[in-house]
């Protein structure tokens, strides 16, 4: 866990981090939480990592194109919290969405992203999909208009046993 504080001892976009450096020391790592405002990932080799989490209020373009580019052949569970100050778009992930090396996800997370409405539009049909069993689309931007897309293309979507959409602007209705 890097980043391991509270918002009493800083506040999170006020920690940086460069963890590209740990890699070599850690070839069995299986869990990777990162919670920063800013890092800086270099090139990700980490052949058994199994579950990644990102936690940032700004999730740059740089670390997203990390994150795509990862040597993670036995990765499972992916999170990645984008934030307020994130300069990332949804086309940034279009390696993920393809499994371009991400055969065994079948956990994804993209949360508090203001483009998750975008991101949601571009699963039916991708590669990722259909191997997912969870979806976590918490903390974003969606709607109800989101939410009658989901039901007006379900069957995308029927196969997943979880879908998070906490904490976004769904009415109870």
């Amino acid at each position: 866990y890097v980043g391991d504080f509270s918002y009493d001892e800083t506040e999170l976009n006020w920690c940086d981090a460069d963890i590209h450096s740990v890699y070599p020391g850690v070839p069995n790592l299986r869990s990777l939480t990162v919670r920063c405002g800013d890092f800086t990932f270099g090139h990700i080799q980490l052949p058994e990592l199994r579950e990644f989490d990102v936690i940032s209020g700004g999730t740059s373009r740089e670390a997203v194109a990390s994150i795509c580019k990862a040597h993670l052949p036995k990765l499972e569970r992916l999170n990645i919290q984008f934030g307020p100050d994130s300069d990332a778009r949804p086309s940034l992930l279009q390696p993920i969405l393809a499994a371009k090396g991400f055969s065994r996800l079948s956990h994804l997370g993209i949360t508090n992203s203001s483009f998750v409405y975008e991101f949601l539009r571009m699963l039916p049909g991708s590669k990722i999909l259909p191997q997912l069993d969870e979806l976590d689309l918490k903390m974003g931007t969606l709607g109800d208009e989101d939410a009658e897309y989901l039901l007006e293309n379900k069957e995308a979507f029927m196969h997943l046993k979880f879908i998070n959409l906490d904490d976004n602007y769904i009415s109870e209705q």
